[in-house]
């Protein structure tokens, strides 16, 4: 599954509340910015509270919250990853934001569980990996306590892999609710109460190089504890082809006059905007609308958005356009409730491809040798810049072109050769970095029976993903060259590349 960003995050504080506020944060944070948090409820806690993930009533069972850290191939091997909590226990002081998030139900608080696995130990549902399961890192439970809330240093990963991803499970005790951030990255001083230092997550400091790391939900529900109607921007990548998304929201509590009373429901509200929409993170402006509801369709109470408590129903898109999409969920304070989204504030690091290609002619003799030049950029830029990965261009060489030899051209490696089907294929290793381009000669010969005065078209067509395997629609460029007796021959190569390997 698709993955997710950097964050810069600050606890903000409820409107009229004191305040109990984390440290600013130059790191990978979860959930992010503005007056949200993740509430993992007990297995005895009501599914009205808002988490589907924890209840009995659940299909298949009560389970846990897991939540991915994912460590991009371009993260320095050796480098470790220090992971932190805040507010990881039950907090019981007498700080209003505190004592309305965590709460302790009947018969006293419970202690709160942390279990990290890895790598590549995937969540497959909200039951498993269950405790100590295998590749079980490292579990911790945290007991209740009445002091400040703060960041807590959970786990250090000492080796971790680069390419691989991390899993951190969290459940909480019977009925009790406990609400809690965290955040990954490399610290310089081992103290987590500390902010950051610089480049904590991204460690050459250079936006889109491929070593920044992302935090992914898998199975969470949070809690909003800010003003009514404020908002929070959620985010999912749609692959490229898909033939449908569908996004799914559980008891965001429309119609529910306990939490949005009656007059005030237009302070809930739901909005879809996908890639190339006017973006509005208040959720005012319309966007994408579904393809099976007349509008975006926020859920009830104790129920998934167009079904019911065990049965999803959610806003589809048919054909939707590929790339990052951004949810806009408007809700009111405390306010429990599951989106299933790839990430929080925003639109993630995302590399942006654009390509070129050219021989250099407009015009050649049948039997010329035309020599393709196809540039590929990755032209994202600012805190979102992102690396592309697995690049591969192939030139689909028309009739009337018959293949000589290609090569990828330094400073970048990769293969080149013809494949079964008669195509140029180049596969570029590593990564394409923010703001540098991968360059990919194809030189093919006009053929003898090539009809003259006719332009050969010849295309090709460049793919990617970023440096967490998300698939970005493919980018295709185009050259013209008319087949004309009268031109001067072209210019003999003196060194020609020998035929590259077949695939």
């Amino acid at each position: 599954m698709p993955r997710t960003h950097r964050l810069s995050a600050l606890i903000a504080l409820s409107a009229g509340l004191a305040a109990v506020a984390a440290p600013s944060a130059l790191a990978v944070e979860f959930p992010g910015q503005g007056q949200i948090r993740v509430q993992t409820n007990g297995t005895a806690a009501p599914i009205s509270n808002g988490d589907w993930y924890g209840s009995p009533l659940r299909t298949g069972g009560a389970g846990d919250h897991y939540v991915e850290i994912q460590v991009p191939s371009g993260w320095p091997v050796g480098r470790p990853i220090d992971v932190d909590l805040f507010s990881a226990e039950l907090n019981l002081s007498g700080t209003p934001i505190a004592r309305s998030l965590d709460e302790a139900q009947t018969g006293g608080a419970k202690n709160t569980e942390f279990e990290l696995y890895g790598p590549n130990v995937a969540a497959t549902s909200p039951r498993s990996p269950e405790r100590g399961a295998d590749g079980s890192i490292t579990r911790r439970n945290y007991s209740p306590r009445t002091t400040a809330e703060q960041w807590t240093r959970f786990a250090t990963i000492d080796r971790p892999a680069p390419g691989s991803t991390y899993l951190l499970r969290a459940d909480s005790g019977q009925d009790d609710e406990n609400s809690w951030k965290f955040r990954v990255g490399n610290d310089n001083d081992s103290l987590p109460g500390n902010n950051p230092p610089a480049n904590y997550d991204n460690p050459d400091g250079v936006d889109g190089s491929g070593d920044e790391l992302a935090i992914r939900p898998v199975f969470v529900a949070y809690q909003h504890f800010g003003a009514d109607g404020a908002c929070h921007t959620f985010s999912r990548f749609v692959d490229a082809g898909s033939a449908e998304v569908r996004f799914n929201n559980f008891d965001m509590d429309l119609g529910n006059t306990g939490v949005v009373p009656r007059l005030r429901e237009a302070q809930v509200r739901l909005r879809y905007y996908a890639p190339g929409d006017t973006f509005d993170a208040t959720g005012n402006r319309p966007g994408s609308t579904p393809s099976n509801h007349a509008a975006a369709f926020l859920s009830g109470n104790d129920e998934w958005n167009g079904g019911g408590r065990n049965t999803k129903v959610g806003d589809a898109f048919t054909n939707p356009r590929a790339g990052w999409w951004r949810i806009v969920y408007c809700t009111n304070e405390h306010n429990q409730y599951v989106v299933e989204a790839d990430g929080t504030d925003g639109v993630p690091s995302a590399p942006l491809v654009r390509a070129t290609m050219s021989d250099g002619e407009t015009s050649a003799k049948r039997g010329s040798v035309l020599t393709y030049r196809i540039n590929v950029s990755n032209e994202a830029s600012g805190a979102n810049a992102g690396a592309a990965e697995n690049l591969k261009v192939t030139d689909l060489l028309p009739a009337g072109l018959t293949f000589v030899s290609c090569r990828v051209i330094d400073p970048f490696r990769g293969s080149c050769g013809l494949n079964a089907s008669g195509k140029a294929v180049a596969s570029v290793s590593g990564l394409l970095k923010a703001g540098r381009t991968a360059q990919v000669e194809v030189k093919a010969r006009i053929a003898a029976t090539a009809p003259e005065g006719v332009a050969i078209e010849n295309v090709a067509v460049i793919t990617f993903t970023d440096t967490f395997d998300n698939r970005y629609p493919e980018v295709r460029v185009t050259d013209s060259t008319t087949v004309n007796s009268t031109v001067p021959d072209p210019a003999v190569d003196p060194d020609p590349d020998p035929v590259g390997p077949a695939f």
